[in-house]
Order: C-alpha cells, then sequence, then structure tokens
C-alpha cells in the first residue's frame, strides 16, 4: 500500500505532515510504515504512528512525519497492511480512506496562504488607487485655481505667487503610480517563474 502527500504551495507548510489510514479490522489486523521517499529519492522522513483505534467497524491507525512539505514536495510512503484470513463472507465492508490531520489548520496556514498573494495583490491594488486619486486631486486644484493679476497682488514675478501644490499632488500621483505598475509586473512575473518551478520540480 502506497500513500502520497504532495504540497501544491504556495507557501511551506507550517506543520509536520501527519496523516491517518482507515481500514476495516475484519480485514486488517495490523499496518506499519515501511519506506519513504521525498521527492522519489529514498529519505528518512521520521514516520511514527502516533495512536490507534480499533472498534468493530474501524481500525485507524494516525501517523506523523517530521516533514514540513516545501512547494512541489511529494512524499510518497510505503505501508505493509496484515490482513486476516476470513473464514467465510462478510456482511458489511469499510472501504479504506487516508486523509491529513494537524496540518496546520490555524493562524500559520492561513497566512501562509494570504500573505503570498492577497495581502501582496491588495497593497499594490491599494497603493495604484491612492496614485490614481492624488493625481484627481491635482487637477481638480488645477481647475479650482483663478488667474493671478500680479498688478493687483504686487507679485513680481508671478512664480512666487503661483500655488504649485497641485503640481506636487501631480508629480507624487504619477512617479507613485509609475512604481506601482512596475511591482505589478515584476509580482507577476516572479509569481510565474515560482509556479513553473514548482511544477516542474512535482
Amino acid at each position: 500500500m502506497r500513500i502520497t502527500l504532495q504540497s501544491v504551495g504556495p507557501g511551506p507548510a507550517p506543520a509536520a505532515a501527519s496523516f491517518s489510514v482507515a481500514l476495516d479490522p475484519q480485514v486488517v489486523s495490523d499496518i506499519r510504515i515501511t519506506a519513504a521517499r521525498l521527492n522519489h529519492k529514498a529519505h528518512d522522513a521520521g514516520v511514527r504512528i502516533r495512536s490507534q483505534t480499533l472498534t468493530s467497524s474501524l481500525f485507524e491507525t494516525r501517523c506523523r512525519t517530521k516533514m514540513k512539505l516545501k512547494p512541489g514536495d511529494q512524499l510518497d510512503l510505503d505501508l505493509e497492511v496484515r490482513t486476516r484470513k476470513l473464514t467465510g463472507d462478510l456482511p458489511t465492508i469499510k472501504h479504506p480512506s487516508v486523509g491529513l490531520i494537524d496540518m496546520g489548520n490555524h493562524v500559520a496556514q492561513r497566512l501562509s496562504w494570504w500573505i503570498p498573494w492577497q495581502i501582496r495583490w491588495r497593497l499594490l491594488a491599494t497603493a495604484s488607487v491612492i496614485s490614481v486619486l492624488c493625481v484627481v486631486i491635482a487637477f481638480l486644484g488645477f481647475m479650482s485655481k483663478k488667474p493671478i493679476n500680479s498688478n493687483e497682488i504686487g507679485c513680481d514675478p508671478i512664480a512666487r505667487c503661483t500655488d504649485w501644490r497641485p503640481l506636487y499632488w501631480l508629480e507624487a500621483g504619477v512617479i507613485s503610480f509609475t512604481c506601482c505598475m512596475a511591482l505589478t509586473v515584476v509580482t507577476f512575473v516572479v509569481e510565474k517563474i515560482a509556479q513553473i518551478r514548482c511544477r516542474t520540480s512535482a
């Protein structure tokens, strides 16, 4: 019997890989791990049986490894199953099932998904919106500005009496928006490269 655990990312697993194997106690008497391979190479995964539950209808074994899988990692585990000698037909049978347990379903796991993708793109989107608002404020300032009559207020030259604040808003908006667009392109390219590496390593 072989179990395969594959990490799909985008970040490393926050906890060591753990799993449970549920079998029919009418058919199976014992189970043990015989070998482990990481990315198709022999590896000491430190697999240990944590506990077992045996009832009339369920034989469940819970195992834990010492491996915190990185994106693209594949852990193959070979299990030896000892079966019972059947004396007749079984009225019912439980089909084998495998499930993950204690893989970090908590804040660390949620952050491992949100930080690399959601927060990064939301920060870029927020910065882009702020940049556009700066440009809008600048244009509103230019439109609301009244022409200066140097003869009435005694400004000479006129440049000394000009309100340059809309120009500063425009400069800040254009520069920040350009930086956001550049960071967006770089982030997109880096994420695509990371995805390709995960697929090739798998």
